[in-house]
């Protein structure tokens, strides 16, 4: 609600108030139940109350056939019967105190954090004025959304909005306040016409201030109000009178409300500027990309290498025009450059970058991916928004994850690493069939190898190494021999519920010949493996002393227990209070139960699988891993 709809609504309070009927609000109230907003906005007591009062009907409003009165209307009659009755609003702590125990009672009405409401009920009864709470407040999110709530719905000052400003700039932690604050600014300008007058006057004074630089872009835009001759005036007013810091943020806000009328002329304002090194590279370039500005030389200027203090304005510039030029050679060619730059700071807006671009071109986002990977390795890896991209065609990142595990650069491998490792559900790492059919026996078996060194998480090892025996085809001799190997010594060595999904797979009754064939010879061997394993018999001599083993076991048990009383007492979880649920039984009833038949509660569990290979012989299996890490592939040779 604006400062315009508030005063119309508190205009018409007034003049109930001077009604002779007036005098049973406190009965009203009193007698309300305030447990459900529709109970008491409709119900007939206060309909009739209204209307004894003679209240205009723009405020008594049908809802499906119901009569209701305003929500913000009743709401005055609710806060101005909480004033008259002693509410502490000395100041802003007292006053959210006292409304928090009021909002006990009188919710949804009138909630605990709406002392913003009150305060301009102070300030238009004129008992206290807001100016004077933002002079008194220590100014934190919860004070700001407070003031801001009543700046919003009053006619205040020229003199008050400049305190409010000063306060927000010497304030700390209050990032995005700002934007608030200019989004209400523009709006009161261009509703109250004396304050608008009075800003127009003072503009030069604001721009000089260090305190108004976050709201001189608000400013502007409130007093052009989008109108050709008011941005004239201005423009030509201010454009000369400042220097090169003031004037990017000057033409910064006139390119937020250029008419369209004026935006060659702007253009061609800013390339002057640039032209005359007034502004620099990284400036030039956001004007253009909010001004959605185009052409060869911008273009040429985006590609250009970037330097130390470029990387945001091209950034900045090819994410504005992310839906405009996405399929242009000169818009991938800045991407790249963009996406290889080692910009720790910027990771949030690369992802972002991501994001929006997905819309647009998927193949480009996994082109940017891949100059990243080759470049940056498992560093700033911009995953944040991987399952998304993966979730918009599961084909297409079946292709380059093959292609990835298929290239020569040990950076893209080690992205894999991390890739690999982070994805919630394994189901998504495969390779992709009709490409994997498509490369030579040796680039195969690369690929088998680099998942094999690359990719320690157990299900999505299993499942990539399965999707290659999908893709693998029965004259495929090489890659299934090598395959093979791979699974005995590596695989399953570690992995021995590898075991039950190739018996899974054996159980099959449509399992390919070619696989049946690579997977019965595994299989008989682990089981005569560990028919063999059995028959060894273990000598007493070789055992342990039970009771030291028992005496070990018992002191070991003393010292986990004590590490984790510490930790419950110092530690993080300390701060979080514990408790204990007894679910032998549940009790919950289907809608088609006519009778509860208390059953067991289902049982929910984890399970995961320590490699074996480190327990049994981790030099081995670190040396398989560098191995298979290490292997060229020009030293795949089948030829």
């Amino acid at each position: 609600m604006g400062s315009i709809e508030y005063n119309e609504r508190f205009s018409e309070f007034e003049r109930l108030r001077m009604c002779n009927g007036y005098h049973k609000r406190d009965v009203i109230i009193e007698n309300a139940s305030f447990e459900i907003l529709d109970k008491w906005i409709k119900s007939p007591e206060l309909f009739d109350f209204f209307k004894s009062c003679d209240v205009s009907d723009a405020y008594l409003m049908d809802q499906v056939g119901n009569k209701m009165v305003d929500k913000v209307f009743s709401q005055l009659m609710l806060i101005e019967y909480l004033v008259e009755g002693g509410l502490d609003t000395s100041n802003l702590s007292s006053l959210g105190a006292a409304l928090k125990k009021a909002a006990e009672r009188y919710k949804p009405l009138l909630y605990w954090n709406e002392s913003g409401m009150v305060i301009a009920y102070l300030e238009k009864i004129a008992i206290k004025e807001w100016s004077s709470f933002v002079g008194e407040a220590d100014m934190d999110w919860n004070n700001f959304n407070i003031l801001h709530k009543a700046f919003s719905v009053l006619e205040v000052s020229f003199e008050s909005v400049l305190d409010f400003l000063k306060s927000l700039h010497s304030a700390t932690g209050l990032t995005g306040a700002s934007h608030q604050v200019s989004r209400t600014l523009i709006e009161k300008l261009s509703a109250q016409p004396v304050l608008a007058a009075r800003f127009d006057r003072e503009l030069e004074m604001l721009i000089d201030e260090k305190y108004a630089e976050d709201f001189v872009t608000a400013v502007i835009i409130g007093l052009v109000e989008g109108k050709v001759e008011n941005f004239d005036r201005l423009l030509d007013r201010v454009k000369d009178q400042f220097g090169n810091e003031k004037l990017y943020l000057l033409l910064w806000a006139f390119g937020r409300c250029c008419p369209d009328e004026r935006r060659k002329d702007f253009q061609d304002l800013i390339k002057a500027r640039f032209d005359a090194k007034q502004l620099d590279k990284a400036q030039y370039l956001k004007l253009c990309g909010m001004c959605r500005f185009v052409g060869d030389d911008l273009y040429a200027l985006a590609k250009e290498p970037i330097v130390s203090g470029d990387f945001e304005g091209v950034h900045d510039y090819v994410y504005d025009l992310v839906a405009l030029e996405h399929n242009k050679k000169w818009f991938s060619h800045a991407a790249i450059q963009i996406f290889i730059a080692d910009e720790p700071s910027f990771i949030g807006q690369l992802n972002l970058f991501l994001y929006s671009l997905c819309e647009h071109n998927l193949d480009l986002v996994y082109e940017l991916l891949t100059n990243r990977f080759e470049v940056m390795g498992e560093y700033q890896l911009l995953d944040s928004n991987l399952d998304h991209i993966i979730d918009l065609d599961h084909d297409r990142f079946h292709v380059y994850l093959t292609k990835w595990f298929n290239s020569e650069n040990r950076n893209v491998h080690k992205a894999m690493l991390r890739i690999c490792s982070g994805r919630n559900s394994s189901a998504n790492c495969k390779v992709s069939q009709h490409y994997f059919r498509t490369l030579p026996a040796e680039e195969k078996v690369y690929i088998c190898i680099k998942i094999a060194g690359f990719v320690y998480s157990m299900e999505q090892l299993q499942s990539l190494l399965f999707s290659v025996l999908d893709a693998a085809l029965p004259d495929d001799e090489a890659l299934l021999t090598n395959l093979q190997g791979i699974f005995v010594d590596y695989l399953i060595y570690n992995y021995r519920s590898t075991l039950d999904m190739i018996k899974e797979r054996l159980n099959d009754t449509k399992c390919p010949a070619h696989q049946r064939e690579f997977l019965q010879p595994i299989d008989d061997d682990y089981e005569n493996y560990f028919k063999n394993l059995n028959r060894v018999k273990v000598f007493k001599e070789l055992q342990s002393d039970a009771k030291l083993e028992e005496f070990s076991r018992f002191y070991k048990n003393q010292l986990f227990a004590a590490s984790m009383k510490e930790s419950n007492s110092k530690g993080f979880l300390s701060m979080m209070k514990s408790v204990n649920l007894y679910a032998k039984k549940w009790a919950i009833r289907r809608k088609e139960e006519k009778v509860h038949e208390v059953a067991e509660l289902a049982l929910i569990q984890h399970s995961f699988e320590f490699p074996s290979g480190e327990k049994l012989d981790p030099t081995r299996q670190e040396t398989l891993r560098r191995n298979y890490q290490r292997i060229q592939k020009h030293e795949i040779n089948f030829s």
